[in-house]
C-alpha cells in the first residue's frame, strides 16, 4: 500500500520543524556560553572603582585662545549699534 504524498508533505514538515527547533537551541547554548564568559571577564566602567577608573583614563588640558577679526566693509554698512559695539572692542 502507497502512502499519500500529503503524509509525505507532513513528515517533510515536521522533519524540517525539528531540524529548526535544534537548531536554535544550539544557538541559544552557544548565546548563553558567550554571556558567561562576557561575565566572567568583562567589567563595566560604571563597576570600576574609582581609582582603577582614573588609571585607565586621561584628561588632557589645552589652553585656548580667541581671536576676533572684524570685516571693516561690514561696520561701516551696519547699524549704529553694530558700529558703536565694534568700536567699544
Amino acid at each position: 500500500m502507497e502512502q499519500s504524498s500529503s503524509y509525505d508533505e507532513e513528515t517533510i514538515r515536521h522533519q524540517f520543524d525539528r531540524k529548526c527547533k535544534l537548531a536554535l537551541q544550539g544557538e541559544k547554548v552557544d548565546y548563553e556560553r558567550h554571556l558567561s564568559y562576557r561575565q566572567k571577564h568583562e567589567i563595566l566602567f560604571c563597576e570600576l572603582p574609582k581609582t582603577d577608573f582614573w588609571k585607565l583614563s586621561t584628561v588632557d588640558e589645552y589652553t585656548a585662545e580667541s581671536c576676533f577679526f572684524i570685516d571693516c566693509k561690514f561696520c561701516s554698512n551696519g547699524t549704529p549699534i553694530l558700529k558703536s559695539a565694534v568700536h567699544s572692542f
